[in-house]
């Protein structure tokens, strides 16, 4: 059989099946098989396949069919530019996350003059009430200069926060920017490290967080710390594959439990799907990341409320936190974070438009 027409024949069965993008799909599993990329695949388009290549691709195909992600056929999912192998123990990167790295890298100039936050998917900034991190203030909200001239004025609506217990839709302190860039951010907003942070990274599964940020710090350390043994074992092969085993250290452990210093930044992305939402989610989640890398409580926000009155006992003044939500949760995160006493908290958008990181810098 050519290349083409089994190429074919598998882009019809996979979107049959329900799969997104099955030409693509199809593609990376041949490619697989083929040993090459898929530019060099393109070129063979006519190449008659061998009855041992044909069944294998077919196996690959079965697999995508039954909803298996191609990062779980494969092993292997790019991260930042990076590969990252995955085991069963270990969430499958998202580039959402990549949100994460972009927040912590745009705020690690020096504290003097921080770098400007122009990120391709827009900043939100969030203030409590009087702007210093008390409630019910009298002062106004500050105002940030805008790439461009003008000012986005922290928002005060004047109501209470929303009840941490659950609802996500009540009154809300949080600026949103739609179109503008924040040229300026509020000063302790920047890292004053430089490049030389200490990073601790909470549920680390694959290391994606950790090791990405300290591919681009080269002078950086950290530590990951996963509950699941086997996601440990990936994220030390991860570190040891992309030659920073050496400033990557790795342990299993229970959140916060142990952990005796103090940190230049603390990254997460916690689990945060409410629990009665997982039978409803794709296939490709719901079947092969794992439960405890998805489940976050009846609301979602349970590690949130774990972890973050917790962090001023990790992070050394100044530090920064930068966590994951999932849609619709930053205000009640950023609430959170305000609650333990951090008063500068920003959010930033993924590609989607969506709030996908919140970060908060702790100054005692």
């Amino acid at each position: 059989m050519r290349l083409l027409d089994l190429l074919n024949r598998s882009a019809a069965l996979l979107a049959r099946a329900g799969v997104d993008n099955p030409g693509l799909d199809a593609r990376l599993l041949a490619a697989e098989v083929l040993a090459c990329d898929r530019a060099a695949l393109l070129a063979q388009n006519m190449r008659e396949l061998s009855e041992a290549e044909t069944s294998a691709i077919q196996s690959l195909i079965n697999r995508r069919a039954a909803r298996e992600p191609v990062a779980r056929i494969l092993g292997l999912r790019e991260f930042w530019g990076l590969p990252f192998g995955l085991n069963e123990a270990t969430l499958d990167p998202r580039p959402d996350s990549e949100t994460l790295i972009e927040a912590a890298l745009a705020l690690s100039g020096p504290i003097e003059s921080p770098p400007p936050l122009r990120g391709r998917v827009g900043w939100g900034v969030s203030f409590s009430e009087d702007g210093n991190g008390g409630a019910g203030g009298t002062h106004p909200p500050p105002s940030l200069p805008l790439k461009g001239g003008g000012t986005m004025a922290a928002l005060s609506d004047g109501k209470s926060p929303p009840p941490l217990g659950g609802g996500l839709g009540g009154g809300s302190l949080a600026a949103r920017t739609e179109t503008a860039e924040i040229a300026v951010p509020t000063p302790h907003l920047a890292s004053p490290q430089g490049g030389r942070e200490t990073v601790l990274d909470l549920g680390t599964g694959t290391g994606c967080l950790l090791l990405a940020l300290l591919h681009e710090w080269p002078e950086a350390t950290g530590l990951g710390i996963d509950i699941a043994p086997r996601a440990v074992e990936q994220a030390r092969a991860n570190a040891a594959r992309l030659g920073l085993e050496d400033r990557a250290a790795f342990r299993v452990g229970h959140w916060l439990e142990g952990v005796a210093s103090r940190f230049d930044v603390v990254i997460s992305n916690p689990p945060y799907i409410a629990s009665a939402e997982i039978p409803h989610l794709m296939p490709e989640v719901r079947a092969h990341d794992p439960l405890a890398a998805l489940d976050g409580g009846a609301d979602g926000l349970e590690p949130y409320r774990l972890l973050i009155p917790q962090l001023p006992n990790v992070l050394k003044p100044q530090g920064l936190a930068v966590f994951e939500v999932g849609q619709g949760q930053d205000i009640a995160v950023a609430d959170l974070f305000r609650r333990a006493g951090f008063t500068s908290v920003a959010t930033r958008r993924d590609l989607g438009g969506i709030e996908r990181c919140v970060l908060a810098r702790y100054m005692p």
